[in-house]
């Protein structure tokens, strides 16, 4: 059986501060740590193989591709849209209210009767 592991990270910075403006990449100094961090191949117990399959960087541009839960105030994608980011919950928004998906189904009775919005 194979899984996908991700793991994902919400990083606060100045673009600038994180990417190329010339060529739109990342600066070398951030790959270069990246690839400190993370390594190749991790070794995990009972683990016949655990290879490296990619890294992505989508900027988070709220109410384009992300918006913040009503709930928990995480993160999470508007499937929908053409840059979506990958890695995030995917957004339920229930009467114009944006959820992530563990909210929406933690209150999904409160918000289908509509209690929810009555607070």
């Amino acid at each position: 059986m194979e899984v996908s592991l991700t793991i994902n990270y919400i990083i606060s910075t100045d673009k600038d501060n994180f990417w190329n403006s010339e060529n739109g990449r990342l600066l070398d100094e951030i790959d270069s740590r990246l690839d400190e961090i993370f390594p190749q191949e991790l070794a995990l117990p009972n683990v016949t193989s655990a290879q490296f399959n990619r890294r992505s960087y989508i900027p988070l541009r709220e109410g384009k591709n992300a918006v913040k839960c009503v709930v928990c105030n995480n993160w999470c994608c508007i499937p929908k849209e053409e840059y979506k980011a990958e890695g995030l919950s995917h957004c339920r928004i229930v009467n114009g209210a944006p959820f992530c998906e563990s909210c929406f189904w933690e209150l999904k009775e409160e918000i289908a009767d509509g209690s929810f919005f009555e607070k």
